[in-house]
Order: C-alpha cells, then sequence, then structure tokens
C-alpha cells in the first residue's frame, strides 16, 4: 500500500490498481533471478492501457546467526535478510524495462532473540527494514518510468477522425501533436521469446477533442 502510495504522489505518472483477481499468490511465482515471467498479467495491463507493468515481489526472510565483534567482546547474533524485488515491464514490446532487488539486514543478540518468537522476529525485522526499501524502490521506479515516452494506440478510424486510447485522464490537451509508428513487427529474442517493435514513421496526428478516457484527433 505504502509502495503504491508513493508512485501515486509522483506528479509524472497516473498509476492504476489491478483488477480484482488478476494477482495471486500461484501467478506471482518467480523461479529465476526474482524476475516474474506470468504475460497474462502483461496482457491484462495492457488492455487497461497502461505503458508499464510494475510487479514486486516480496522473497521470503532469509535468516542465519553469526559471530560478531572482536574477542573477548564478540557474540553470537542471530541476522535476518529482508528482501524486495520490482519489476517493471513494457506491456507493448513486453521487454524488461527495470529490474532491481533491495535488502536490509536486521540483526540482535543471540540469547535477545531466544526470548522471543520466529514469528515476532521476522515482524519486527520486516518493520525495520521495508519502510526504507519501499522507499527506495518507488523512488528508482518514478525515475525509470518519468524518462520514458508516453505511447498509446490508435484504436478507430472514421471519416477522418482518428480515436487514441488516452485522454484527460493522463493529461492530453487539445492541439498536442503524436508521431505515429507503421504496424508493430514481431522478432524472435535470442531464448525463443517473440519482441515487438515499432515499425517506420507513417505520419503525425494532431488532438482536438479530449474526453476522459479517449481522445479525437487528426
Amino acid at each position: 500500500q505504502r509502495f503504491k502510495e508513493l508512485l501515486k504522489e509522483s506528479s509524472q505518472l497516473v498509476v492504476y490498481d489491478p483488477p480484482d483477481g488478476a494477482v495471486s499468490s500461484l501467478s506471482m511465482t518467480s523461479p529465476f533471478y526474482g524476475v516474474v515471467t506470468n504475460s497474462t498479467l502483461v496482457d491484462i495491463a495492457s488492455s487497461m492501457g497502461m505503458n508499464a507493468l510494475i510487479l514486486g515481489v516480496f522473497n521470503p526472510v532469509e535468516e542465519r546467526t553469526e559471530e560478531k565483534g572482536i574477542w573477548p567482546f564478540d557474540k553470537w547474533r542471530k541476522i535476518f535478510d529482508i528482501s524486495v524485488a520490482v519489476n517493471v515491464i513494457d506491456t507493448r514490446s513486453k521487454v524488461l524495462m527495470l529490474t532491481r532487488l533491495r535488502s536490509e539486514t536486521y540483526s540482535l543478540p543471540l540469547d535477545e532473540a531466544d526470548e522471543q518468537s520466529e514469528k515476532d522476529l521476522v515482524a519486527e525485522g520486516q518493520g525495520e527494514a521495508l519502510p526504507e526499501i519501499v522507499e527506495d524502490q518507488a523512488s528508482a521506479v518514478i525515475e525509470r518510468l518519468k524518462n520514458t515516452p508516453w505511447t498509446g494506440k490508435i484504436l478507430a478510424v472514421e471519416e477522418g477522425s482518428i480515436m487514441i486510447n488516452a485522454g484527460a485522464e493522463i493529461g492530453l490537451k487539445s492541439g498536442q501533436r503524436f508521431d505515429v509508428f507503421a504496424g508493430e513487427e514481431a522478432i524472435k529474442a535470442l531464448g525463443g521469446e517473440t519482441m515487438k517493435v515499432l515499425g517506420e514513421k507513417a505520419g503525425k496526428i494532431q488532438v482536438n477533442t479530449v474526453m476522459e478516457k479517449h481522445a479525437l484527433a487528426v
């Protein structure tokens, strides 16, 4: 919730919550490098008119015991590694725009740790580490996205009027001009995945009527 609030505070982003049921623990598995690979979520984001899908992966808390300090003042401590990965995916090309892992450690003397339950210790560690992780990850996502050009789609062309999939909601204004590119081209990536790239520049359009989520152009 805090992560979303920080993103929404940026004047350069329009942030959408996922539809109910779109995200579940089953669909958010991250078997490799913390990168979520469920393409259905990307398709849902694209259908909502989003340019980028932002996914957070809250990794299991890792625990270890280490001896810290210099003899005779050394002590055994219980250490918790708390980490969160954030991935940003371009919904048009399905290319990973940003993947970033941020971690913090929380530790306390072993004798103190033995007096608390495992659940309480993990919760305490998360309470200490997560606020800083969330702030840092949100800043990184905002920085990456604010430098990314907005792209939209032509939905229909009728009697010289062109409808596009964005409007006042994202700050579109009458008179704005946009470059138009030919249909997307599919290319094979090295690993066999299909990527989409824009075709050649085909012309320009100028917005003349702006609605909430759509606009008309010529």
